[in-house]
């Protein structure tokens, strides 16, 4: 299978690859491995970095649950390689690596991604619509932006520049980021039926 030039062919051998290190690596030893693995998501080689992406899913998706208090550093570190890789197939196949590794710690993950400035680049919008392919994410994303558009404070009142001056509304920043994530969500096609059945809660919040 490995001198095989079948894109099927390959993409299982390294399937099969990515399962048998997913045993061999020692817990302590687990984010010591992921960690250059990242780097070699922008190998110059569309296959070879498409290959260090399958060995990626494998990773999150049977040892992912062990790498809980790594989330903030790997959502960056995948952050910063999305902004420069090039080849498509790896690309979408990142996005696919942090839909399952949020599916382990969505809570955090959620958390990390609201961390980030507005306005969402593109990378943080791609990992957005990746997470709400998935219907389990998509529910936990929507419950969490309604949450905080119903308990935050749109707003807030500074005084003005001037002392007397009439005090002026600021919008509070996690509503507005709760928004962009709202409507990140909901441009995805698999979200629909998710939306149409929370349309009236949806829009009472967002009124």
């Amino acid at each position: 299978r490995c001198e095989s030039k079948e894109a099927s062919v390959q993409f299982s051998m390294i399937n099969d690859l990515a399962k048998v290190l997913t045993k061999k690596v020692m817990a302590t030893e687990l984010i010591q491995f992921v960690m250059p693995l990242l780097d070699s998501l922008m190998d110059r080689e569309g296959d070879s970095a498409s290959g260090a992406c399958v060995v990626l899913n494998g990773i999150f998706r049977y040892r992912g649950e062990e790498l809980g208090e790594e989330v903030e550093v790997l959502i960056d570190a995948l952050h910063d390689k999305l902004a420069v890789i090039s080849h498509e197939r790896t690309s979408t196949g990142v996005y696919r690596a942090v839909r399952t590794f949020a599916a382990h710690h969505p809570a955090a993950v959620l958390k990390k991604l609201m961390s980030y400035e507005l306005p969402y680049d593109a990378q943080v919008v791609g990992m957005w619509h990746s997470l709400s392919a998935d219907e389990t994410l998509a529910k936990q994303i929507l419950e969490n932006m309604l949450y905080i558009l119903n308990t935050g404070r749109p707003y807030e009142e500074r005084d003005g520049p001037v002392r007397g001056a009439p005090s002026k509304k600021h919008a509070t920043v996690q509503p507005r980021k709760a928004t962009c994530a709202l409507r990140e969500l909901m441009e995805v096609e698999e979200t629909e039926k998710l939306v149409l059945d929370n349309y009236a809660p949806i829009l009472a919040v967002l009124l």
